[in-house]
């Protein structure tokens, strides 16, 4: 064992001494960071506990022939315990009283982390995007470990996070794959969610979301399902290019939120046009640079990524 490691260790000092550019360097996160980001990901744990455990009990109570009302996961341990079977109480109560304590829980962690934004600058500016909270901003500052210069181009975001597909490509065939699910797990399922939320009932008319149900239009029952993969990869580019923005740019919104815009710092307001929208035209300008392509908070509205 000792000599392999001695090999590998030699085989790595000669590949240093002959061309250093072909090592790639070790991002190491800083204790604070890791701290901040353990919060976000026991959040995430308790989130899907809880799910488990409503899931569980629903099944449990239909094996009887009984049905729990719809509701959703903030009332459900009060309807469940008015619905529940009789003859099921001693069994699935204790349960339901533990979907209450992580809901109680999971609230504390929002609020949480809604003070951790505030200790990170650069969520702010992530925040302006419409569908875009403060969980799925303060994971994206926290993974990528708090560096604007850790990548090169915006776009490669997208592929650092797994959102891009894969490529098994030999000389006769050119298959089509799913993206590769790098990186991160947890931050690439908040930005599909955030995605999800752009393109859902609720999202606000801007450049990205046309863009987006215009993918889904095209194509068979698979086409909505690419077309939230695609949104979501655009949607990290164009959070790190917020995060890169002049700071006299943040004073504005991109998608919809908060459309504040100083003219003097924006070159396409000099000569508007008809029908023009800025918080439009900054998105379709943003977005139009990555070719490739927040759920809840603790109430109610699209605060929180989750």
């Amino acid at each position: 064992m000792r000599s392999m490691i001695a090999r590998m260790r030699a085989s790595l000092a000669r590949l240093a001494h002959v061309g250093p550019a072909l090592l790639s360097p070790i991002h190491s996160r800083s204790a604070q960071t890791q701290i901040d980001l353990a919060v976000i990901r026991a959040r995430e744990v308790a989130v899907q506990t809880r799910t488990k455990i409503v899931n569980a009990v629903r099944g449990m109570v239909k094996s009887t022939g009984h049905r729990l009302p719809a509701s959703p996961t903030l009332t459900f341990a009060r309807k469940a315990t008015e619905a529940c079977p009789e003859v099921l109480q001693p069994a699935l109560l204790p349960l339901i009283r533990l979907v209450q304590t992580l809901t109680d829980d999971i609230a504390a962690y929002d609020r949480l982390v809604v003070e951790k934004a505030r200790a990170y600058p650069e969520t702010q500016a992530i925040q302006t995007i419409h569908g875009v909270g403060a969980l799925t901003a303060v994971a994206f500052v926290l993974v990528l470990n708090n560096d604007r210069s850790r990548f090169k181009r915006s776009r490669d975001v997208g592929c650092y996070l797994g959102l891009r597909p894969k490529q098994r490509d030999s000389g006769q065939r050119s298959p089509e794959l799913g993206i590769t699910k790098a990186g991160d797990p947890l931050l690439r399922r908040l930005a599909t969610q955030s995605a999800q939320y752009i393109l859902g009932p609720f999202g606000r008319d801007s450049a990205l979301r046309r863009w987006g149900l215009s993918l889904a239009s095209r194509g068979a029952k698979n086409a909505k399902k690419r077309a939230v993969v695609a949104v979501a990869r655009k949607l990290v580019v164009l959070m790190h290019r917020r995060v890169h923005a002049h700071p006299a740019a943040l004073h504005g919104s991109v998608c919809g939120r908060h459309a504040r815009w100083q003219p003097s710092t924006l070159p396409w307001a000099q000569s508007p046009g008809p029908g023009f929208d800025p918080s439009l035209s900054a998105c379709a300008v943003l977005t139009s640079r990555s070719r490739g392509g927040a759920h809840y908070a603790a109430t109610r509205m699209p605060r929180m990524g989750s």
